[in-house]
Order: structure tokens, then sequence, then C-alpha cells
């Protein structure tokens, strides 16, 4: 074809397509106005000049004479080819529908009268089919997202809107990952709330949940955009630090601790928090890591609460 339409045979092709009764042209925006049109298309409205600037809608319908849905058709969708009729005279044309910049290039055939009868049943059930695979592709988009929202969901804790235990497993693994591969430090610490049955048993299962949200929003606000607050169950939680040495992964816990300390939480209940932080040593499985976290929270609940242990070993004798 680029061989057959040569640079200078452009001109003539498009007088054609401009002149020619077996063709028509129709430029309109995306609100589907009409911005220009060739003398085929103009010729068969009542009011030529008026109809620049009108919906294309009113002058083209589908072959059944209803509102053709596929004029509509998104711009990522096109280009697309179905059966219309212009509505003043009632032809029918086969129309290719294409994008142009932010709006639309209709292009129309005229079908011959002998074809037009068995064609335009034919184009019926084109058409239905074009905006069927349409509504498809919308619907299984709108499932995605769906499906999308319900594995969002899976992975966070419903009261604090933390990550929960699934999302914090995944995480660790591909932190643990990235800190190898980069030769980057990684901190893990565990938090408990101290003492929170009393709070439940004091206030009620109500203010109880109340102080866990409140605690939640402390935590995010305490973190840095890279840092992953988890709210592992009940009372307990964790804060999973990508590069960051042990050092820095205390002076941050010490900073919550104190800073929970200080705030009057709903029903002027006051809280502290006891801390386990680690970092991540170069024989440390998934769970050797894990371990030694909870061996820290322990020896902080065990020695009095209210207070940060660092651990950097699993040895339960050191």
């Amino acid at each position: 074809m680029s061989d057959l339409l040569l640079p200078q045979h452009l001109d003539a092709f498009c007088h054609y397509l401009a002149t020619s009764e077996g063709v028509f042209l129709v430029r309109y925006a995306a609100n589907h106005t009409i911005l220009t049109a060739s003398h085929s298309f103009l010729n068969q409205m009542p009011n030529p000049e008026a109809a620049i600037g009108e919906s294309i809608g009113r002058f083209v319908g589908g072959p059944d004479g209803r509102d053709c849905s596929l004029l509509a058709t998104a711009i990522a969708e096109l280009p697309v080819s179905f059966t219309a009729k212009i509505r003043p005279t009632q032809r029918t044309y086969h129309c290719h529908l294409h994008p142009d910049g932010t709006g639309y290039l209709l292009i129309g055939e005229r079908l011959a009268a002998n074809e037009t009868e068995s064609l335009e049943r034919m184009s019926l059930m084109t058409n239905e089919l074009a905006t069927l695979t349409l509504e498809l592709r919308k619907r299984n988009a709108d499932l995605e997202q769906a499906n999308e929202t319900i594995r969002e969901l899976t992975r966070v804790d419903p009261l604090t809107n933390l990550a929960n235990r699934r999302r914090f497993a995944e995480a660790l693994d591909a932190a643990m990952a990235v800190a190898r591969r980069h030769r980057q430090p990684l901190a893990l610490i565990g938090i408990d709330i101290d003492r929170f049955k009393s709070v439940n048993d004091t206030h009620g299962h109500d203010t109880g949940d109340e102080v866990l949200r409140e605690f939640a929003a402390l935590l995010k606000e305490s973190c840095r955009s890279e840092d992953l607050p988890v709210r592992l169950g009940g009372e307990e939680f964790l804060l999973l630090a990508p590069n960051t040495a042990v050092d820095e992964a205390y002076a941050l816990a010490e900073r919550l601790r104190v800073k929970t300390s200080s705030v009057t939480m709903p029903k002027g209940v006051h809280i502290t928090l006891s801390l386990g932080v680690t970092q991540l040593l170069a024989q440390d499985t998934y769970f050797a890591f894990m371990k030694r976290t909870d061996m820290a929270l322990y020896e902080a609940k065990s020695g009095g609460r209210n207070k940060t242990v660092v651990r950097m070993t699993n040895d339960p004798k050191a």
C-alpha cells in the first residue's frame, strides 16, 4: 500500500474522500460534538451548516434506528468497526472509528442496496458483539480491581489499618533478601503494650479497641515511609525497619516508648511499652530472626516492663 499511495497522490486521494458520495468523513470531539465533516456527510443533513457543533449521535445511529453506543468507544479501545445509518437519509454505511488526538475520526463506506438488508442483520449482531466485548473488558477491569481490593484487605488488620501477620511475612522475606543483596542493615522491633488486659478488664473492650487504634496511629507517626508497622494480634506489634542498624533501631524504640508513656489515651488511659530490638545477622533464617526479637521482648517484659532491650544472639544463656 505504501508503494501504491505515493505522496504526490495524496491530494487526489483527499479530494476523493472529501467529494465522494460513497464515503464520508467526520471529525468529532471527545464530547461528541462535530468539528468538521465531508460534503458527502453534510449533504445528507436537513441544514448542513447547522450540523457543525451538534452531537454526532443526533445524525448517526445504529442500523436498527437506536443510538449507537460504539460512537462513544473509549480512545484506548480504538479502532473499531461497525455498521450505522445516517438518520436523515436512512442510508447504511460500514463505519471505521479511529482516534484523532483527543477526539475521533469516523469514516463511513456506503453499502450497496443489494447488500443492505443482509448486512444490516449481520451488522446488528456485529455491533452487539462489539458492545458486549467492550462491556466485558470493563467488567473484567472492575473484577480485577475488586480482586485487588480483596487481596489488600487480607493483608491489613481491620481494627488498626496496620499491616497484618500475612503481609509482614511477605515483607520480611523480601526485606531480608534486599538487605543481604545490598549488604544493608535490617532491624526488627517487637512491641508489647504492658498489662493491656487490665485496660479491657477496667474500661471494657470498646475502650481497649480505641486504645489500640490510638497507639497504632502513634506508631505510624513514629515511622519513616520505608518502615512497616504491623499488628500481630491483641496487644502485640512489630516494626520492620529496613536499612537501619541496631543502635538506630534502639533510639527509635526508645523515642516511641517515651512518647507513648506521655500520651493520654481514650478514657484517660495511660499505657507503657516493652520493646525488643535486634538486627539481621548473616546466618539468620526467618525464624531465627523472629525468635531473637521475641527473646529480647521477653527480657524487657520479665525485667520490669516499660523498657527497651537489645539482643544480638539466640543463645538463651547469653
